[in-house]
């Protein structure tokens, strides 16, 4: 294998600050045409051709929380830098073979997810957007760096759920009762790409609208009951909009803050049974203005 994973290289947007150890990287570069009809004419009366637009997708698995706190308008903006990915070459690869690089700019973030997985390590996954893409060939040639076991994953061991002020009756005391397996956090930006007369290009990809977070929690299935309850008996409680709801967090063995929202309301539960496994319900939960923390 003439490029496997150990040499290549990920360098990422300083405007990212999110420590991880990366396990898949793409950078696609798509051509943007759109097909136009018009009356008295059977097929494809003519193609419309708009920039192009680089997609990019990052997952891999948290390292470290130091230095990665933001707040959910962080990322509303273009992020700062370029994002690099090179495949690297061993030494003694065959003449005319060449290593490869993308360089992306005008990067904005589109998805942000973190699933906190009972017994695993804390998943991160990044879903970009591009204005820009630069691609480039070379002899750049690097020995694979075997590794030293030394890098330090963080597991999630604690989802702190606060229903308590959410809702009365048996389902007040819900967060208590729960064995919980697994929670995935999911932050969207809904962009709009905005053009101006002259240019082929977005002048700005601005958000279009507050951003949407998603929650899901997975539990034991004998909190099914509690849950059902629980939907049924949520009051939209709180002075005003901007201090109601729920508040789902993720921390680590040192209560270390992973991600949290605050300000969710309830979507739906349900049941699950498959063969082989534990009977399970799952609680998602949404939220358009959160406050979040990662």
């Amino acid at each position: 294998m003439l490029a496997n994973h150990e040499y290549a290289k990920l360098t990422l947007p300083s405007g990212v600050n999110i420590d991880a150890l990366w396990q898949s990287a793409e950078v696609t570069s798509r051509v943007n045409t759109e097909p136009v009809q018009g009356i008295h004419y059977t097929g494809i009366a003519a193609i419309r051709e708009r920039t192009g637009s680089v997609d990019i997708s990052l997952r891999g698995l948290l390292k470290s929380l130091e230095g990665t706190e933001s707040d959910q308008d962080t990322f509303d903006s273009m992020i700062e830098g370029t994002l690099v990915l090179e495949t690297g070459l061993p030494s003694g690869t065959q003449a005319g073979r060449t290593a490869q690089s993308a360089t992306a700019s005008g990067i904005y973030v589109n998805r942000y997810s973190v699933t906190c997985t009972a017994d695993e390590v804390v998943e991160v996954n990044w879903d970009l957007v591009a204005d820009t893409v630069t691609w480039a060939s070379g002899v750049a040639v690097a020995d694979s760096v075997a590794g030293d076991g030394d890098v330090e994953l963080v597991e999630c061991k604690n989802i702190v759920l606060d229903f308590s002020s959410q809702c009365s009756g048996v389902s007040s005391n819900i967060a208590s009762t729960l064995d919980v397996l697994s929670a995935t956090f999911d932050v969207s930006w809904g962009r709009r790409d905005v053009y101006v007369i002259g240019d082929a290009s977005p002048i700005d990809r601005s958000v279009d609208g507050p951003k949407t977070v998603n929650v899901t929690v997975e539990v034991l299935a004998h909190a099914a009951a509690a849950l059902s309850d629980f939907i049924t008996d949520f009051e939209w409680k709180g002075d005003t909009e901007y201090s109601q709801g729920v508040t789902i967090a993720a921390e680590d063995s040192d209560s270390n803050l992973i991600f949290s929202a605050s300000k969710l309301r309830p979507v739906d539960g349900s049941l699950r049974v498959n063969v082989g496994d534990n009977a399970t319900a799952t609680m998602n939960f949404t939220g358009w203005l959160c406050d979040i923390g990662l």
